[in-house]
């Protein structure tokens, strides 16, 4: 996406989740993807239903000036992951943030399912209308769109209850139908 990224977990809100990162080289001359290692830990004292941690990109340092992707249908990138143990398998979510919506109420799709088989990467296409609001949305978020021509936070989130793994992703970009 040609920009810095940061990440996140549920420290904030009493969770016990951890995140880090690295860059890894590919099997291919020139490839590189981006490895999450994460464990997802809600802990005793959390103030949020799941544990969660993941990473998100920004164009600007805030206050956030807003890309305009209007002129493109959705969003692409490849991804992968591996669980550290055989519980139950995470969610992934991608999020993209617009003005007008509460924190953390961004427009989200959950690609857990398109994710199959562990250590494989799967060509994840996100169409922008498959976006919708998660269920803690305010009444006012309801009554927000979808604006491609606003973005100005791409994220992943990594939710669950007591895992941890890596999550593997490269080649994310807009894609026009």
């Amino acid at each position: 996406m040609g920009t810095e990224f940061n990440i996140f977990s549920d420290v904030k809100f009493l969770g016990q989740s951890s995140i880090s990162y690295e860059t890894v080289k590919g099997n291919d001359p020139g490839e590189f993807f981006l490895r999450l290692h994460y464990s997802l830990n809600r802990g005793s004292h959390s103030k949020s239903a799941d544990a969660y941690c993941g990473i998100y990109f920004e164009w600007t340092e805030p206050p956030p000036t807003f890309i305009d992707a209007s002129s493109y249908s959705g969003l692409s990138f490849k991804a992968s992951f591996t669980p550290a143990d055989t519980k139950d398998e995470p969610q992934f979510i991608l999020n993209i943030g617009t003005p007008g919506v509460s924190d953390s109420s961004y427009f989200e799709y959950d690609f857990t399912e398109l994710l199959s088989t562990p250590g494989k990467f799967y060509t994840v296409d996100i169409p922008f209308s498959s976006l919708k609001l998660p269920p803690w949305a305010t009444t006012a978020d309801r009554k927000r769109r979808f604006r491609a021509s606003e973005i100005f936070r791409i994220s992943i989130t990594i939710k669950g209850t007591d895992q941890s793994g890596s999550f593997d992703f490269k080649d994310m970009k807009f894609t026009s139908s």
